[in-house]
Order: C-alpha cells, then sequence, then structure tokens
C-alpha cells in the first residue's frame, strides 16, 4: 500500500506540474478601441503595454494571447514579458516566440522557463519594427471584467512614444490572456499533504 500510495503522488505532482493554466482572461469581452504598435525609420517608435499581477502563489509563465489587428501592413511584431518600474514598463525579462504578422487571437510563448513571483507586476509589451511605415492595432476593451485565478489581476494600458512612457490609462484593457504554471515545490507540497492524509485515513480503517 505504502509503495501504491508513493506511485500516485508522483504521478499525480508530475501531471500536476506539467500542467498549464488560464490564469487571467478576457478575451470574450467587446473590442472598444486600440492602441497601435508602430515602426518607421527601422524601429519601434510606439509600444503597447499591458499590466499585470500575479496572484499568491509562484508561477511559470508558459504563454500570452493577444488580440491584434493591421493597422498599416508590414514590419515584424514582437511581444516582451518586461519588469515593473513604479507603474510603468521597466526592463524586458524574455522575448516570446510568435506570429511576426499576427491576425485576430495571437499566442506568444517563452523559449525557456520564465519565473513570475507572486504579489509582483509584471508587462505585456507589443511593438513593431519595419524599415517603412506599418503598425499593429492591440484591441482593447472598457470592460474591466476578467476570469482570473489565486488572485491574479489586470492593471492599466501605456504606450511608450517619444522616449518615455505614459501615464497607465486604467480605464481600457488589452484583450489579453495569460497561462502559467503553479510553483511546482507549492504543488507537490500540497498533493503531498493530501494523499499523507488519505494514507492515515486508509489505516484507520483497517
Amino acid at each position: 500500500m505504502k509503495t501504491s500510495l508513493l506511485l500516485t503522488a508522483t504521478a499525480i505532482a508530475g501531471l500536476v506540474n506539467a500542467s498549464a493554466s488560464v490564469f487571467v482572461t478576457n478575451l470574450g469581452n467587446t473590442s472598444t478601441s486600440s492602441d497601435t504598435a508602430l515602426a518607421f525609420a527601422g524601429s519601434s517608435q510606439v509600444k503597447v503595454a499591458q499590466m499585470f499581477t500575479v496572484g499568491v502563489d509562484d508561477a511559470t509563465l508558459t504563454g500570452v494571447t493577444l488580440n491584434i489587428g493591421t493597422s498599416i501592413p508590414g514590419g515584424t511584431f514582437h511581444v516582451d514579458l518586461f519588469s515593473d518600474a513604479s507603474g510603468v514598463p521597466g526592463t524586458s525579462l524574455t522575448t516570446l516566440s510568435g506570429s511576426t504578422t499576427p491576425s485576430g487571437n495571437s499566442t506568444y510563448t517563452p523559449a525557456g522557463s520564465v519565473p513570475l513571483t507572486n504579489g509582483s507586476s509584471y508587462w505585456v509589451v507589443a511593438y513593431n519594427v519595419s524599415a517603412g511605415f506599418s503598425g499593429y492595432n492591440v484591441n482593447e476593451t472598457s470592460d474591466l471584467s476578467a476570469s482570473t485565478l489565486g488572485g491574479w489581476a489586470l492593471g492599466g494600458v501605456s504606450t511608450f512614444s517619444g522616449g518615455s512612457w505614459a501615464v497607465p490609462d486604467t480605464a481600457k484593457h488589452a484583450l489579453i490572456q495569460i497561462t502559467a504554471v503553479p510553483e511546482p515545490a507549492e504543488t507537490a507540497g500540497l498533493i503531498g499533504l493530501a494523499l499523507a492524509g488519505f494514507a492515515l485515513w486508509r489505516k484507520r480503517q483497517d
């Protein structure tokens, strides 16, 4: 019986640790506006950023989905994860991989492990790079409702132009979905406690 319980604990922990969950999404909301990630002269001139805050547990980022429309065709679209610097985007932590010519709901994923600290804020930053004049619309909503897990939350939208980030607009959110894997140690610990309780119960039944 002990061997069986140990194998069960290992199997469950492995399954949970490998499973990503949607921690925040508002993709079902109606788009009411957009900001354009604009590029010209070979560089990104206007960037669009959505803030989010991680909930009560650490996690590992697995994906970000944005709803994108084409404003001025051309260039290569990019999505980065940025740190927070006193309420505006700070520095880029990683560039996510995905379509460089997106349309509709487009998902971007990290190449490696990207840890997210509980209670900390981060920014999803969209930008376009082009030798010509081009841009992609990051679609937004004035409906601030969102489906969330574990205390995760969305913040405001900020845009970068003229060399600085604007004060975030908290009256709208980008249409976005963020998936992550809960911290393995915490999840496995909870499973271990549950299985220990189950083993004690079984012993008392014998």
